[in-house]
């Protein structure tokens, strides 16, 4: 958040990824209706992606080149090689990138 005001007067707009998709979200990391209270001036802030579910935002982005370099979802690996291609996260994460035949790249 702190870089989306300091880029503010550049960018105009941070868009957050919903961490829940759906209306009834637990209190719990980023909200539609609480994101864009912490905008300001030079910055709106949104919430973005509520209606999808983690998969389908995956999915949506697995054909980006941008995606394909730098898509880093393993918390465990810390190493040169950002995803460890064995915990839950990334396993989940391959499966969804297989079914969009993007798993290769």
């Amino acid at each position: 958040m702190c870089v989306g005001h300091l880029l503010g007067p550049a960018v105009g707009r941070l868009l957050i990824s919903a961490t829940f998709a759906g209306t009834n979200a637990p209190p719990w990391g980023s909200l539609e209706r609480l994101d864009p209270l912490v905008g300001g001036s030079t910055l709106e802030v949104r919430n973005v992606g509520g209606v999808l579910r983690r998969a389908a935002k995956l999915e949506r982005i697995a054909g980006e080149e941008l995606v394909q370099r730098h898509l880093r979802v393993c918390w465990e690996s810390t190493g040169p090689v950002y995803n460890c291609s064995r915990c839950d996260k990334c396993l989940a994460t391959m499966l969804v990138l297989r079914e969009a035949e993007r798993l290769g790249r």
